[in-house]
């Protein structure tokens, strides 16, 4: 192996590393506990959580979801936690297919608005989904389109109410603008998870990034 080899070796190594500095770590465990409270009390807390591109958002929904993974029964797939990213262009169509598509429906592009909230209503419960995860909310701002901020933010709040299960809009810190068109949909999102970026400069980052690399 080239000396080349090695070097890369290390830069891939050093990406891969998750420094769990104590906002991280924070963000995690609220999300952790948001997932226990609806599975052991059927409580639904539901969170706004916000953070610059490259601050672990991604990072914690993935680790979230090895950490309760989705399981196969002889009569459906379980899937304690359900995560989508909204799509770059989305209407309420195509967020509901999205979701369908997630939870396994076979025919995720059939029926009506009405329909597809129903089906993804009996999806959620028969999977027992306890937290989802909409991610890359930003694109509801992003697209242009003023109506799909109002529209997304009525179904979403209908369909939150009905479902009963932890939820997380996820996203760039402009995604909040979507919870200032509906006031009913911005209570039910008051609590908020910011994750700041992992910065030398904080005495505990610094610790932490220590503590991974054992100095």
């Amino acid at each position: 192996m080239t000396s080349s080899d090695e070097f890369f070796k290390a830069v891939a190594r050093i990406r891969n590393i998750v420094i769990r500095h104590p906002q991280f770590d924070f963000a995690y465990n609220t999300l952790v506990d948001a997932y226990e409270m609806n599975r052991q009390v059927g409580v639904a807390q539901n969170y706004l959580f916000v953070g610059e591109s490259g601050t672990g958002k991604s990072t914690i929904k993935n680790m979230l979801v090895r950490h309760f993974p989705s399981r196969r029964t002889k009569e459906v797939s379980l899937m304690p936690i359900l995560t989508i990213d909204t799509p770059s262009l989305p209407t309420v169509k195509n967020l509901a297919e999205e979701l369908l598509m997630r939870l396994g429906d076979p025919q995720f592009s059939r029926g009506s608005a009405i329909d597809k909230t129903s089906r993804i209503l009996r999806y959620l419960k028969s999977c027992e989904v306890k937290l989802m995860i909409i991610d890359e909310l930003q694109h509801f701002i992003d697209q242009g389109n003023r109506k799909a901020p109002r529209e997304v933010s009525d179904w979403l709040k209908s369909l939150i109410e009905q479902a009963n299960v932890a939820t997380v809009l996820m996203g760039l810190s402009r995604s909040e603008m979507i919870l200032d068109v509906n006031e009913q949909l911005r209570r039910r999102f008051s609590r908020r998870i910011d994750l700041r970026p992992f910065s030398l400069t904080h005495d505990e980052d610094r610790l932490s990034f220590m503590r991974v690399l054992k100095i």
